[in-house]
């Protein structure tokens, strides 16, 4: 059975942020990793090469496979700010219609720039998927 190759790593995210450029971006990704910290409660951990989860959950796959992953996750792309909320985008549909400046795919927000988005309701969101995902699966060790 495949393992996940995406899995936490023990690299340092205040490093691995402060590496990022352009300095615009790298002071945007910085706020919103605080925003996610804040909202969460929970560090902030590098899980592969470019996606910064906060806590860690138990799921099993319909095969019957099980694995960690992470509770709430999101990664600094070139292009915009990619937000995983782990309890779906549909649970978050009226707070996305009052975000701002988003791009809901799959199962994933876009975000193309952190100013044009309102911070309070992305806060909101951020706790509200934080404490679905508490009462649908308790965290586990990081």
């Amino acid at each position: 059975m495949a393992e996940n190759k995406t899995v936490p790593t023990d690299t340092d995210v205040a490093a691995w942020l402060a590496a990022l450029t352009p300095e615009p971006r790298r002071r945007e990704v910085q706020a919103l990793v605080a925003l996610l910290g804040q909202a969460t409660g929970a560090p902030p951990v590098l899980w592969g090469s470019g996606i910064i989860g906060f806590g860690q959950y138990r799921y099993t796959h319909e095969t019957g496979r099980s694995a960690e992953w992470m509770r709430l996750g999101y990664s600094p792309r070139a292009s915009s700010h990619v937000l995983y909320l782990m309890d779906g985008l549909a649970t978050h549909a009226e707070a996305i219609a009052r975000l701002g400046k988003v791009k809901p795919k799959g199962g994933c927000l876009h975000i193309p720039a952190l100013a044009k988005v309102d911070q309070a309701v992305l806060a909101e969101m951020v706790r509200t998927s934080w404490a679905n995902m508490a009462k649908a699966h308790p965290l586990t060790a990081a």
